[in-house]
């Protein structure tokens, strides 16, 4: 008997492997889609992280996304996952960041590392982009799946073109997450979407 409810307890318990990622806004709409196509009715487990722009989801080491009732399931909660999610994320990303100079320019931005695809846990430590940045206010855009890109501002330039090339990484890569260029200050704040030219 103890040992049936040694199972029944582990079993409730969420996998090792859930990884924080940020998904774009319909992201549930296109899984519950794939849901009822495959015979599921299924509902994804995120909640908003920036307004209007991206949601914070999780995914196994498999990718398999992570759904509500299996949160039910595991008797957790997403704040109780971001709690956990944010303490391996002040290990992970403490190093390893690469400093990426801009082709024409005398700036830079900073790119995370992705360590077992963790990359979008990055945005959970503010206080440690700020440490790698050097300031405490900091642009930061997540265009793709496995991208976290930070600068500091100051050079409206600079700004301009990071954001550009954000958008056409959004535009073209593999798992787009959102073009737009967040500011942080204490709190994250929308800070610009810039387009790509197109010639005529």
């Amino acid at each position: 008997m103890m040992g049936l409810l040694l199972v029944a307890f582990a079993s409730a318990q969420p996998p090792g492997d859930l990884r924080p990622r940020l998904a774009p806004i319909d992201a549930p709409q296109q899984f519950a889609e794939y849901a009822r196509s495959q015979g599921r009715s299924e509902v994804l487990a995120c909640e908003p992280f920036w307004a209007s722009a991206a949601l914070l989801c999780w995914q196994r080491a498999t990718g398999e996304w992570v759904t509500a009732s299996e949160l039910r399931e595991w008797d957790t909660t997403h704040a109780a996952l971001v709690e956990q999610a944010t303490v391996t994320a002040r290990e992970h990303f403490s190093a390893g960041w690469t400093e990426v100079p801009v082709d024409g320019m005398t700036g830079s931005y900073f790119m995370a590392p992705d360590p077992d695809g963790w990359a979008h846990g990055a945005v959970l430590v503010p206080e440690v982009i700020a440490t790698v940045t050097g300031t405490p206010t900091f642009y930061v855009t997540v265009p793709v799946q496995g991208v976290v890109l930070a600068w500091s501002p100051g050079d409206a330039e600079l700004d301009h073109v990071i954001a550009v090339g954000a958008h056409k990484m959004f535009d073209s890569e593999h798992g787009p997450v959102s073009p737009v260029v967040f500011r942080y200050a204490g709190r994250w704040r929308q800070f610009a979407e810039a387009k790509p030219t197109t010639g005529p």
